[in-house]
């Protein structure tokens, strides 16, 4: 079901013109907080002559309108574009503190805070403010990413990992190996056991580096296209460019399911997720790393699909077309959905669609 439908760019669509291009906002990132009190987005605007345009928004939820408003918006946040962007986990050594960070195409990440202040009205608003500014020897910034418990976060600058404390900002430790010298695309913790694991990737190998001990503990090469974790075990997928899906722990090398070409033809998986179940699958014939989360991935050609069970590939989740959409603008609210004559017959539809067919489903 769609939930929220938010106008992030505030900005009509143009069409393009006979004789030029015409260049539209674009939102690039987008990530929740914990527990979706907070969302953050990028969007970028580069035509190539005017200058580049790139804004940072923070929108908080709010409960009584059911929606997300925007709180904070910053212009140029890193020059070029946004690379990276993601929220502090919630830890009670955090507190009530929210922070993110963002990594950008001027070789800089940066470390976001929401902070209180006065208004000219006297009155107390909460804000985002940056609260601190690093890079590392001038090297390309790439992918970041937070400890389970918010204290370390690990920044990937070109093929080198470096751990950082998120108190002060400052540098613990630089791993790098010489085997390996591709720019790291993802840089993620591990979770629970794990959490002293750090699994990195690029477009050569999958590696995972033991922050106790400062060393790699294992690394295979794979040609990384998605990396994605499970919130709810230590578990982690990772989808190659040939659309090989492997599910794996940080703690070994061997992979507990691997399946050969998810997607068929020239597809390409452009995202994935965990999404947790409501409650723990205890069906004999689940696999250990299906029972608590299901996994969900996207391809180029906008279908979201899951990986699932034969015996509930016949349920289907609904198919949300533009006419399931929420109204997005005050004139979209004055157009009727489906004129007097036609409701009968679409919801035959509707009904047909939601119960037939096994579209949507990557049967095992």
């Amino acid at each position: 079901v769609l939930l929220y439908n938010i106008n992030i760019t505030a900005q009509n669509f143009l069409t393009q013109e006979r004789d030029s291009i015409i260049v539209n906002t674009e939102v690039t990132k987008v990530a929740l907080n914990h527990d979706g009190s907070w969302l953050a987005t990028v969007e970028e605007r580069d035509d190539h002559v005017s200058s580049p345009e790139v804004r940072l928004k923070f929108w908080k939820f709010d409960q009584p309108k059911q929606n997300f408003i925007l709180n904070t918006c910053i212009e140029l946040p890193h020059d070029a574009g946004v690379n990276c962007l993601q929220f502090q986990p919630n830890s009670s050594l955090a507190g009530e503190k929210v922070s993110a960070v963002t990594t950008g195409k001027d070789r800089k990440f940066k470390v976001w805070s929401l902070v209180e202040a006065t208004s000219s009205s006297m009155k107390k608003v909460k804000h985002w403010v940056c609260i601190g500014v690093e890079n590392y020897r001038d090297l390309p910034v790439t992918d970041a990413g937070f400890s389970v418990d918010g204290s370390l976060l690990g920044v990937g600058f070109d093929a080198t990992l470096t751990i950082w404390g998120t108190n002060e900002i400052n540098l613990k430790c630089s791993l790098t190996h010489r085997e390996y010298t591709a720019p790291l695309k993802r840089v993620e913790f591990g979770k629970n056991e794990s959490c002293h694991l750090v699994v990195v990737g690029s477009d050569e190998h999958i590696g995972v580096w033991n922050l106790l001990t400062l060393s790699m503990t294992w690394s295979v090469p794979v040609k990384l296209a998605v990396l994605t974790h499970d919130p709810c075990s230590n578990f982690m997928a990772v989808f190659s460019t040939d659309n090989s899906l492997f599910v794996f722990n940080p703690q070994a090398s061997t992979p507990v399911y691997t399946r050969k070409r998810v997607l068929d033809g020239d597809a390409a998986v452009l995202g994935a997720c965990f999404v947790p179940i409501v409650r723990e699958r205890k069906v004999k014939g689940f696999c250990e790393w299906q029972k608590k989360s299901q996994l969900f991935f996207i391809d180029d050609n906008q279908e979201l699909l899951a990986l699932e069970d034969e015996r509930e590939s016949g349920i289907l989740m609904e198919s949300l077309g533009a006419g399931n959409n929420w109204p997005s603008t005050a004139f979209s609210q004055l157009i009727a959905e489906e004129r007097s004559t036609n409701v009968k017959d679409e919801r035959k539809s509707y009904l047909h669609e939601y119960l037939g067919g096994d579209k949507g489903a990557v049967d095992e």
